[in-house]
């Protein structure tokens, strides 16, 4: 594994500024510290959240921790609809599906869910398969 970080001029594993640099903004790590998880065929991301699946698994039993897939997330949860109905996934298992992520008390939050709303029911009387 390596050393992307601030490691110190004595460590083997210490990468110039520039590199660290680039790897942050292409990961987008915003906190450290920040475990970002390769495939190393590929080079494609596992998980970028390693630092909670070392956290939440340190026995790495699930590891090399790769996400569920969204239908099976969305599968084991209770969905309910605008109306307070409780869905069954395979009932939208076919349609695009929309999350959207907010907080109450989040200005831009309060600006934006309004608008969301308004496209929500037109892309819905356009397209009835987005939930």
């Amino acid at each position: 594994m390596e050393d992307v970080g601030d490691a110190g001029p004595a460590s083997p594993n210490a990468s110039p500024p520039l590199l660290q640099v680039r790897l942050s903004r292409q990961y987008r790590v915003s906190a450290i510290p920040s475990l970002v998880l390769l495939d190393s065929r590929s080079g494609r991301v596992i998980t970028k959240a390693g630092r909670e699946m070392v956290s939440s698994d340190p026995e790495a039993l699930t590891f090399p921790w790769r996400p569920r897939a969204l239908g099976d997330l969305l599968a084991a949860t209770s969905l309910v609809d605008p109306q307070g109905q409780v869905v069954a996934y395979d009932a939208i298992k076919d349609a695009y599906k929309g999350l959207y992520f907010s907080a109450h008390w989040c200005p831009p939050c309060k600006a934006f869910t309004p608008q969301l709303i308004s496209v929500y029911e037109k892309i819905k009387k356009k397209e009835g398969t987005f939930r």
